[in-house]
């Protein structure tokens, strides 16, 4: 029997600059994701709520702060996220922050994945 046990990386959709606050400047990334099992193989799900939380690390060097927190219902195979960052650095920094992302799909635990934030680009999980 094969049970939804992690998020893969599908494509990318768009990118390009963010919506940001005055004062700041940064990146906005829209890709394609999917609940797998643990062969890898895309989990058939039917109506799921994926939910996650991202959580800013160290180092920071683009002084990000606080939690971000987002909830998608009626996830039944492939889906977008959104992924974005504004700072204050940008667009002058080269710096980064780094961020991991943890999903959960109808409550069941999907991993934690890594977040590389930059004022030109955003990485998520090598990708």
């Amino acid at each position: 029997m094969t049970k939804p046990t992690a998020v893969a990386y599908v494509g990318q959709n768009a990118q390009g600059a963010a919506n940001c606050p005055a004062g700041q400047r940064g990146f906005s990334r829209q890709i394609t994701l999917q609940v797998v099992d643990q062969n890898s193989k895309p989990s058939p799900i039917q109506n799921f709520t994926m939910s996650d939380v991202i959580s800013v690390g160290s180092p920071n060097a683009l002084g990000i702060t606080g939690t971000q927190s987002g909830s998608l219902s009626g996830v039944s195979g492939p889906f977008l996220d959104s992924l974005y960052v504004c700072s204050s650095a940008c667009p002058a920094s080269n710096n980064s922050a780094t961020g991991l992302q943890t999903w959960t799909g109808n409550f069941l635990p999907l991993g934690s994945y890594n977040l590389v934030y930059k004022c030109n680009s955003i990485t998520w999980n090598g990708y």
